[in-house]
């Protein structure tokens, strides 16, 4: 063990004691202070650097979650004077309450880990405490230092650890400030006015209205194509805002009174019992304080549709305040949920995640085209369609590299990588950059993820490389127009983007690392096909070596049949394509309807 030292908790330098040895619980306390070298400090390891024990790490924080729904489910009821069961709240607060577990876990682990590493620690703490209004302000905080700043200092006032801690005033800083859109889009008045005139013309020989769509990623032609195919009203299809919800969940005071701490959990140790007393301390304002008023919206909307049996929602994990209350009361209303994997990843890793969850919420959850031991999952098609434009492929193009979401926090095990895998990603591509011939510098494209994830991969990258061109999600939110721009695609994480460039063809290839991006093991074959074909890469320097081979024709090489099988094989499993996504999502909603129809028969 170390001598004294002051342990610093967060990037909010006001809160250091820089005349000591400093211990930074991560590297999310130096990302963007520029004087630390006048600093004499450590930086305790990250507890995620061990890529072989995320499994066990993920499996834990899981089971704790299936353990606290019970649980979770008397507290709220009893809260908000209700009686509703498991499943209501399951899908109500269970994203949230899976993601609040694993961030607990990683800040109360690295906080074990400090006082350890160092015989005796001083820190500071804030004094002052703060309550997330919704579950969508939680994704946006979290990437911030504030909060994560505030839930440290809740963990170590609850927590006897061996600390000299002194208490410092902190007030949380909110941007609630709401750009307004300006301009005239004639564009759009029109289109709006083309649609409504067609609602109102389809509605009038259409008779069914059972199924509501809330919202999907099929295209319009489809969504038109599978309402005709069921005689469907289209009327229903917008009635959920992606703005409905309760305003005055801002404004609303946390009551204390009823945020008092879980019900016991058998054999609790030390981190359960953290959890019984964070939990209510950090659970959004919408589920308690604004709960009765939010729940009450959702039951007006409700009533304007008495009629629906089966609602479809783009992602069964949706953060926006008015969907999630208004899909939970559909749902113990009768209501049947289909609902779809929004993104890539899923299916292929070999850890437990948010896609346990996202399958138990819904009656029919349709993945692109993976299979699950969940009788609730069914294996389908890509149903990410709605960016598919028929554009002639752009042989002069970019050669476009898409980054990763390096967050400097860690959020949960579903969105992007963790935070120890970041400055690997980052390294790979600057090998990579390295590796690729000088003269095509001037068509290599950088596609960075969101700024506001708070990593500085573009000072990183840009350091190194100050002529490299790049974009960012502020300044493009969506890579498309820069993809179908593009002659070539190198996808380096296993998520989204390499399907979506798989989905129509474009020559791309894939690199990772392939000790943090393991499969499991019903996945690997399709992977190692991959590999074999000479897509996928785990050495920068070969993958340079490709670019630098093919990137004159590279659709020569993407076209040819080795490449193609394998390509075709892992999207048959992974991606599967359909030009009959309507009729066969169709098939799907009338299956549902069929066996609700028996199951009334029966009683």
């Amino acid at each position: 063990k170390r001598n004294k030292m002051f342990l610093a908790t967060t990037a909010l330098d006001q809160f250091w004691k820089k005349d000591q040895k400093i211990l930074f619980l991560g590297e999310w306390c130096i990302a963007h202070n520029i004087d630390n070298e006048k600093l004499d400090y450590e930086v305790l390891p990250s507890l995620w650097r061990d890529f072989k024990t995320i499994p066990e790490k993920a499996y834990y924080i899981y089971d704790i979650f299936e353990k606290l729904i019970p649980v979770v489910t008397g507290y709220m009821n009893s809260v908000n004077n209700v009686n509703f069961p498991e499943k209501y709240w399951k899908f109500l607060v269970g994203p949230w309450l899976l993601s609040f577990v694993g961030i607990l876990y990683d800040r109360y682990s690295i906080l074990k880990a400090a006082v350890e590493y160092t015989n005796s620690i001083q820190t500071i703490i804030s004094d002052n405490g703060y309550v997330p209004t919704t579950y969508a302000e939680v994704y946006n905080l979290i990437n911030g230092d504030d909060y994560n700043f505030i839930i440290f200092s809740d963990i170590i006032k609850q927590l006897d650890l061996p600390l000299e801690i002194d208490t410092a005033s902190h007030n949380i800083k909110l941007d609630n400030e709401e750009k307004a859109k300006t301009g005239f889009n004639l564009k759009g008045i029109a289109s709006r006015i083309k649609r409504n005139c067609y609602t109102a013309l389809h509605d009038l020989f259409s008779s069914n209205d059972y199924l509501q769509i809330i919202s999907t990623e099929l295209s319009f032609r489809e969504t038109v194509k599978l309402l005709k195919i069921l005689n469907h009203k289209k009327k229903l299809t917008p009635l959920i805002r992606q703005n409905a919800g309760n305003n005055s969940t801002k404004t609303a005071y946390s009551d204390k009174s009823r945020r008092k701490s879980l019900d016991a959990i058998s054999n609790p140790d030390d981190f359960i019992k953290l959890i019984s007393v964070m939990v209510p301390m950090h659970m959004p304002k919408e589920y308690i304080e604004c709960y009765t008023s939010n729940r009450e919206i959702a039951n007006r909307m409700s009533m304007e549709s008495p009629n629906v049996q089966i609602v479809m929602l783009r992602c069964p994990v949706e953060i926006n305040t008015g969907i999630r209350f208004y899909v939970a009361e559909k749902i113990h209303e009768g209501a049947k949920l289909i609902s779809f994997q929004h993104g890539g990843g899923y299916g292929t890793k070999d850890y437990i995640s948010h896609e346990e969850l996202e399958i138990d919420l819904c009656d029919k959850y349709l993945s692109w085209g993976w299979k699950s031991e969940n009788k609730n999952a069914k294996d389908f098609f890509m149903t990410k369609t709605n960016w598919v434009n028929r554009c002639k492929y752009n042989s002069n193009g970019d050669i476009l590299l898409v980054g990763g979401s390096c967050r400097r926090y860690f959020y949960n095990l579903l969105e992007g990588q963790v935070p120890a895998y970041n400055k690997i990603q980052i390294n790979y591509n600057k090998r990579l950059i390295r590796g690729i011939d000088r003269n095509l510098y001037s068509t290599l494209l950088y596609r960075f993820q969101w700024k506001f994830f708070s990593y500085n991969e573009i000072d990183e990258v840009l350091n190194d490389f100050p002529d490299l061109r790049i974009s960012t999600r502020e300044n493009e939110g969506h890579f498309y127009r820069l993809f179908y721009d593009s002659r070539l695609v190198i996808a380096t994480t296993n998520y989204t983007a390499f399907l979506q460039s798989f989905f129509v063809n474009k020559p791309t290839l894939l690199l990772w690392d392939p000790e943090y991006f393991t499969i499991r093991d019903s996945a690997k074959e399709y992977y190692d096909l991959l590999h074999d074909a000479g897509i996928l890469y785990y050495s920068p320097e070969l993958c340079a070596k490709k670019v630098n081979e093919i990137h004159q024709n590279p659709m020569e090489w993407w076209m040819t049949a080795e490449v193609q099988a394998a390509k075709n094989e892992y999207c048959e499993h992974f991606c599967r394509i359909t030009d009959n996504m309507e009729g066969e999502l169709a098939e799907v909603i009338n299956e549902m309807r069929e066996r609700k129809t028996e199951r009334k028969l029966n009683v």
